[in-house]
């Protein structure tokens, strides 16, 4: 008789995502593309004391609108430009919404990436769901809108993929 209570609890933990948003790692919506290769291992912050750690300074505007984990990521192409790409998973959506508020001003163009994104020169910022990712350009020169906007469309078109 004690076995079907144990039996029951063992499905239900199987059957629980390992993740609330649908990926079982924020790997998962690193852009796919060829000509852009990863620049050593991605560094994660799954608690606040990592965050800390990647982030030297300004820690407490994620924590107030509800960091749950983070990862960072930069590449390279074959002709040395670089991109850094920052994937921020908040507890919500108005967390990433006020996030994103706060981070985006009000300069910028406007573009049609995830639930709102914006292009500042060299940076460009977006939001989708409970994520606010940032994607930043070194020597992308005049290419360089075309490229993040590109890396920020592949991210949010791999989170689509996610249940939220």
């Amino acid at each position: 008789m004690k076995l079907i209570p144990l039996t029951l609890l063992v499905l239900v933990l199987w059957t629980v995502p390992a993740s609330d948003s649908g990926a079982a790692d924020l790997s998962d919506f690193l852009p796919e593309n060829t000509a852009w290769k990863p620049v050593g291992p991605a560094t994660r912050a799954d608690n606040e004391a990592d965050l800390f750690a990647a982030i030297n300074g300004g820690a407490e505007r994620y924590l107030r609108y509800g960091f749950k984990r983070a990862l960072y990521q930069r590449f390279q192409d074959s002709a040395e430009r670089r991109i850094s790409m920052e994937i921020v998973e908040m507890g919500d959506q108005s967390g990433a919404k006020s996030l994103f508020d706060e981070l985006a001003g009000k300069d910028g163009a406007r573009v049609e990436i995830g639930d709102e994104a914006v292009l500042h020169g060299y940076y460009l910022l977006f939001r989708k769901g409970p994520f606010y990712v940032s994607i930043t350009g070194t020597g992308l020169e005049k290419d360089g809108p075309k490229i993040l906007i590109e890396a920020a469309g592949s991210a949010a078109r791999r989170m689509e993929t996610t249940d939220r």
